[in-house]
């Protein structure tokens, strides 16, 4: 299987390390024929997978990209695919599989040419106002839209029959654009946009929050569920209402339990990382994304996996998850350990 380097690559031979011997170095533009395997090795720019040839010379995979753009490497058995519907615990067992929900991802846009993920958006829109570089640079969105719809060698989304919208609502360095943001809420309240969910892994500033809120209002007046990184920062002036936000909270932490876990946001994780996927090169490089934004993306495929298994009417939608996010859910207080990969709510709350 031949890949192309894409910058200057040292062979290193006998074993996938950084510090392995390398008599040589090959330049952009060179080909190289390799077994087409995944091997785990040393880390280089928070890459740690690396390619090897039938001679056991070993390339860093951060530095090739496959001829064909449509091949995926299959990874070997010791890079498990993250299976997310197998892996969350929930209080009761939960059938669906996302299938006629829509998702909105406000974010830093998606990288599509990732098959599952461009078979799965039905749009692409780009609402920036500041900073409009049209190449996706920033994998922060495509790493959402995995948890949420990815089906590839790396991982298989909560929710993989959903249908995605992507609105590119932050830059390439993940800053949010706090226009771009109200634009697309006014876009979708306007153009009777047809959403189910909306998943947003980003801060508005307090001045928007006036706009922000009304926007929030309308939206639940047309049964959509806005699903938020929670509110666990001392610099969130505010809560918004009709919102379903999220909480993390670090092993052993028992004031950030208190944080996470309160009235305002629905349900909290235990800071546990998620591998998905990053941006495309031909090789399915599973990455970790920061958790905040990993357990909200996970509580929107959760509610769409829940709305595609039951009917349920517009007005009696914010109603119903909220009841449904409850129920599913484990109360923190009447746990003897908390442990990864389950939802937990305040009984108290």
């Amino acid at each position: 299987m031949k890949v192309t380097v894409t910058t200057y690559l040292n062979v290193r031979v006998g074993k996938p390390s950084v510090n392995a011997p390398c008599y040589q170095y090959l330049a952009p533009g060179s080909e190289i024929e390799v077994d087409g395997n995944l091997y785990r090795g040393d880390p280089y720019e928070h890459n740690d997978l690396w390619l090897k040839d039938e001679a056991s010379n070993y390339y860093w995979s951060g530095g090739v990209e496959s001829k064909n753009n449509d091949l995926f490497y299959k990874p070997t058995p010791s890079i498990p695919r993250t299976i997310l519907s197998e892996m969350i615990i929930l209080k009761q067992p939960l059938s669906g599989t996302g299938k006629g929900i829509t998702i909105g991802i406000l974010d830093t846009g998606i990288d599509l040419r990732h098959p599952s993920l461009k078979a799965a958006c039905i749009s692409d829109e780009n609402f920036l106002t500041r900073h409009q570089d049209e190449s996706i640079k920033n994998d922060h969105g495509t790493r959402v839209a995995g948890i949420l719809v990815g089906n590839n060698n790396v991982i298989q989304g909560l929710a993989p029959e959903s249908k995605i919208i992507s609105y590119r609502t932050n830059d390439n360095n993940g800053n949010t654009d706090d226009d771009a943001v109200i634009d697309t809420l006014n876009h979708i309240i306007d153009n009777n946009v047809s959403i189910d969910i909306l998943n947003l892994s980003l801060d508005i500033t307090y001045p928007y929050y006036d706009d922000f809120q009304t926007c929030i209002d309308k939206l639940a007046k047309k049964g959509i569920i806005v699903v938020m990184a929670g509110f666990t920062k001392e610099d969130k002036p505010r809560i918004i209402r009709g919102i379903f936000p999220v909480g993390i909270f670090h092993r052993g932490n028992l004031s950030e339990v208190n944080t996470a876990i309160n009235p305002a946001n629905k349900i909290a994780f235990l800071d546990e990382k998620i591998m998905t996927m990053g941006l495309y090169n031909a090789i399915p490089l599973p990455v970790p994304i920061s958790s905040l934004s990993a357990y909200t993306a996970v509580t929107s495929g959760l509610v769409a996996k829940f709305l595609s298994s039951n009917t349920i009417s517009a007005a009696n939608r914010i109603a119903e998850v909220e009841k449904f996010l409850q129920e599913y859910s484990f109360g923190i207080q009447s746990e003897n350990s908390i442990i990864p990969l389950k939802p937990y709510k305040n009984e108290n709350g």
